[in-house]
């Protein structure tokens, strides 16, 4: 009697579709809009005329994608999860156009992408808000990105830095919904961010060949450099490289012959295509990133790194040995076989000397998201007449963009990654019996380094958001999620 009278007084329990019922009505939506939209289409293209039919198809297209947009963000597909942000990292850098806007513009590509990294941003909105008081890592990195998107306001590029600033909160949010998820989700999305490049590899070099005046870079230094799906080799270099450093740890997972064959494969594909893009910043990331973590705990690789470093050094103070070592670098390593080239890193400190004197001008707040485009253009001018739209260093960028309190939130950002990364390695090599997940601790470690290195000679992952950023949701919530996992086999190891 007494339970039923507590069932009483608490209420009926509301009624709620089950989970595939409300799927199955958001893919029917979905379906009926298209099937709308493509008889608008149809009817446009019949006759102009036909406004009064059109219109109605045009509102309720809109209707019926709102409707399933909403439906499917609040009760998502299995899939959704990680496909959104791996798309999102695909598209970031893709481009459909042979040239690019200058000086902060944009156009419909921009238009397209900014409406998936509004997508993206609801999404995490609703599933991942919650978790971001879940570690200070998390923390730190919605800190900066919350100043990034502030600093848009006073930014001398306003509507691509608002547009900016969306994406860099999408993916904070997103670092938030990684780290909830169990190691085998978290595994599979690295899965896919493999897949992901090995895609935009093969289409990039499919576009070599067949349609060269899209896929190369013929204006740039080094006319004939593979750019592919994206816009210059510089942009491509680096994911190629995020995708050979992800390829080494599901290699490592894969216990199938056939997985660790097709693995292989698109791991050479993807060198191909590196050596195609001339982009040496990347590569030299790329080697950093093995061979310093290789050398921790393996003192013969440390002591021979550092006796090639000193030999390095001993050379650089012998004049005549300088000169030949120099020259003979040129001709294999620079593009237009000048020694300048490299002594220059490729011009880069010219642009650096210029750029310095227009960040005093403004050391605290910098100029505001997206405003690296116009400053830079502003400060230097080749003799030819070529302007750059970026700092060409990920430093110089930041403090450009944020001044020395944006820089600063970022610098201590990246801090904590590494030491969560490497007390994520140190955890896991005691006693090795988890390989997927040493490999994966492993991976982060070697992406950070990356990403530190090519970034000294490329504006990277700082300012604007491109695929290197997006990295940094991977990564934060991979590490929180990796720790929160070995927390609890620790709690249920323990006697009770």
């Amino acid at each position: 009697m007494h339970g039923g009278t507590a069932s009483l007084a608490a209420g009926p329990t509301p009624w709620r579709a089950p989970a595939p019922q409300r799927a199955a009505v958001a893919h029917w939506l979905t379906a009926i809009g298209l099937l709308c939209a493509l008889l608008l289409a149809v009817l446009l293209s019949a006759s102009p005329g036909l406004f009064l039919l059109a219109a109605p198809l045009l509102l309720l297209s809109l209707a019926l994608a709102g409707l399933a947009g909403t439906a499917s963000l609040i009760e998502p597909p299995r899939w959704a999860d990680i496909g959104l942000i791996v798309f999102a990292f695909a598209m970031m850098d893709t481009s459909l156009r042979k040239g690019g806007v200058h000086a902060g513009g944009f156009d419909a590509q921009s238009i397209f992408k900014g409406l998936v990294w509004l997508l993206v941003l609801a999404y995490a909105a609703i599933h991942g808000t919650r978790s971001l008081t879940k570690h200070p890592l998390l923390l730190m990195l919605a800190g900066y990105c919350i100043l990034a998107f502030a600093s848009a306001l006073y930014s001398k590029s306003r509507l691509l830095g608002l547009g900016s600033g969306i994406a860099l909160l999408a993916i904070a949010l997103y670092a938030a919904l990684i780290s909830r998820w169990d190691l085998d989700k978290v595994h599979r999305l690295w899965d896919a961010l493999f897949m992901a490049v090995a895609l935009l590899a093969a289409v990039s070099l499919v576009m070599y060949f067949a349609f060269p005046t899209w896929a190369r870079d013929y204006l740039a230094s080094g006319a004939g450099r593979l750019r592919g799906v994206t816009g210059s080799g510089n942009s491509l270099g680096p994911i190629l490289c995020i995708g050979l450093i992800v390829g080494t740890c599901t290699l490592s997972g894969d216990a199938r012959l056939a997985g660790r064959a097709w693995r292989l494969a698109a791991m050479l594909l993807m060198a191909a295509c590196l050596a195609l893009t001339e982009s040496r910043g990347s590569t030299v990331g790329l080697v950093a990133a093995f061979v310093i973590l290789a050398s921790f705990g393996r003192p013969l690789l440390a002591l021979s790194s550092s006796i090639v470093a000193l030999l390095a050094g001993w050379a650089m103070l012998q004049p005549g040995l300088l000169d030949g070592t120099v020259r003979s670098l040129a001709r294999s390593f620079s593009r237009s076989g000048n020694v300048q080239e490299i002594t220059s890193f490729t011009g880069r400190s010219d642009i650096w000397a210029a750029v310095v004197p227009k960040w005093l001008e403004s050391p605290w707040i910098g100029y505001g998201l997206g405003s690296p485009r116009v400053v830079v253009s502003q400060a230097y001018t080749t003799r030819w007449g070529q302007t750059y739209e970026s700092a060409h260093n990920w430093l110089l960028e930041s403090l450009l963009s944020f001044g020395v309190i944006g820089t600063a939130v970022l610098a201590a950002f990246l801090l904590a990654l590494l030491v969560q990364c490497w007390r994520l390695r140190r955890r896991l090599l005691d006693p090795p019996q988890r390989r997927r997940e040493l490999a994966l601790a492993n991976c982060l470690l070697r992406c950070w380094i990356f990403l530190l290195v090519s970034g000294m000679v490329e504006k990277s992952f700082a300012g604007m958001p491109n695929p290197t950023t997006v990295l940094f949701a991977f990564m934060a919530g991979t590490a929180v999620a990796l720790q929160v996992a070995l927390d609890r086999d620790l709690a249920a190891e323990r006697p009770r």
